[in-house]
């Protein structure tokens, strides 16, 4: 799971306006797609392929560049080598709404949440907003992370 987001030292939760890039372009847009009653600001990438839920906008890929998330108590960054990750997801124009892919932890993540965001780098970027359709399974990249001290 994915709760809280730290962009240029600020904490961001579901609800916010946050900048995302997509095949188009960078655009704002809201953590959270209010899909009937329920709110959503995450999706398992594990069903996210075999659900209807997702099916209308499969192909509207996103990334949130982010320099951290949060798991419960743990703050997790990327190692030393890289400024910042890329949180991939889907985003919906008509309600200018986002939501970020999570799988299952790795190791480190395990201690504190058993979901994690699935984690990406700049290189990777471009590759995934290119394709028109969603492709599982994505580069699962959970070796980039440290805990935050």
């Amino acid at each position: 799971m994915c709760g809280i987001v730290k962009i240029n030292k600020v904490n961001y939760i579901p609800g916010n306006i946050l900048k995302i890039s997509h095949k188009q372009g960078v655009s704002q847009m809201k953590w959270g797609i209010q899909r009937g009653t329920h709110l959503a600001y995450n999706a398992r990438i594990e069903t996210v392929l075999n659900s209807e839920y997702w099916n209308d906008i499969l192909a509207n890929r996103c990334t949130l560049e982010v320099e951290a998330f949060y798991e419960k108590d743990g703050l997790f960054r990327p190692k030393a080598e890289y400024r910042t990750i890329h949180l991939p997801g889907l985003y919906q124009n008509t309600n200018a709404s986002f939501v970020i892919f999570t799988q299952s932890s790795g190791s480190l993540v395990k201690k504190f949440h058993h979901r994690q965001p699935i984690i990406m780098l700049e290189k990777d970027k471009e590759e995934y907003l290119k394709y028109g359709k969603l492709m599982y399974p994505l580069k699962f990249n959970r070796d980039l992370l440290k805990i935050a001290s």
